[in-house]
Order: C-alpha cells, then structure tokens, then sequence
C-alpha cells in the first residue's frame, strides 16, 4: 500500500514543531495544523534541520505572514527526500505561518502549493522567489477581499477571505459598547 503524502506531510511538521526550540518557536513560529512523520535517518534528519532554518531564515511574505520554499531550496543531496517525504516540487509551498496573519485566516496549511492571490500569479523553478517582486506584493490591497487558488493534496483549491473593512465598520469601537 502507497503511503498517504498529506498524512506523511503532516505528521513531519510535528515533528518538525518538537524539535524547535521555544524561543525558536516565538520568533518564527511554524504551522503545527499539520505535521510530517520525518524518521530518525541521517537524511530526514538533514531534511529537518533544512527546513527548520529556511523557517527561521526567511522571511515571511508580507500581511500574507507565509514563508515559501520550493525543491531548489534544499541542497542537491536532499532533494530526493524532500520530494518522497514533503512532496516538494518547483512551486512554492508553504513552510510556515505566523499566527494571526491573512495566510492563517486564508486556512493555509504547511505544503500546500500557492498558485495564484488575486492577480498575482506565483511562478515556478529554482528563482521562484526572488521573482516575486516587493512591488507586485506592495500592489494587493490586503483590507479589501483576497483570493488564492492552490494545489493542497494534489487537488486545485480556491480560498477566500472577504472584506475585512466592512465588517471592522459594523463593529462598534471597545471604548463605546453596543449602544454606541
């Protein structure tokens, strides 16, 4: 029997989550949603170690609070196992999510692939990243409603987040109550 790769992939995270420190963890806390069941081989553990420093290394894409990594971001030796173990391809995919952020409110989880948030459109290969420019970032309205499309699963999946300012407008300020 092939062995499920979303439940692998989760079930590495958590694994990936233990072996964080907990300072490590305030300062760039990674998913815990979901896990993947990394072993205790000298290459998962390398793989481990990988990701763990991409996670604390990079930094997060704007309000969206994600950081992304794709294959090319691990050495040549791991990225076989990266591949078997996280299903890891040239897209980018998610590695971690600060608490709080859109990519959290979105229902992001770790491994999924992003494809497109709203206009913008992710690309793929070893210079995905750095071709996603700060001024295509800078350019997404981030109060007024945000859709992404990803692959979660092998499958293509769209998410929402309405418009946050409206419902911030029909919320009465702390300081007034709900008589106003």
């Amino acid at each position: 029997m092939k062995p499920n790769r979303t439940l692998i992939c989760a079930l590495a995270l958590i694994s990936i989550c233990s072996l964080s420190s907990v300072a490590e963890a305030e300062a760039k806390p990674i998913f815990k949603k979901k896990a993947v069941a990394l072993g205790d081989s000298q290459q998962e553990r390398e793989l481990r170690s990988a990701l763990q420093q991409i996670a604390r290394e990079r930094k997060p894409i704007s309000k969206l609070g994600v950081v992304l990594a794709n294959i090319h971001d691990f050495d040549a030796t791991l990225r076989k196992e990266a591949k078997a173990r996280l299903d890891m391809t040239d897209r980018l995919q998610v590695i971690s999510i600060e608490p709080g952020s859109i990519g959290e409110k979105l229902g992001l989880a770790f491994g999924d692939k992003l494809i497109q948030l709203n206009e913008l459109y992710f690309p793929r290969g070893s210079k995905a990243l750095s071709q996603i420019s700060e001024r295509d970032i800078a350019r997404i309205n981030w109060d007024e409603e945000i859709d992404m499309v990803i692959i979660r699963g092998g499958y293509g999946q769209s998410l929402s987040l309405s418009d946050r300012t409206a419902s911030a407008a029909a919320t009465p300020p702390s300081n007034q109550g709900s008589e106003g």
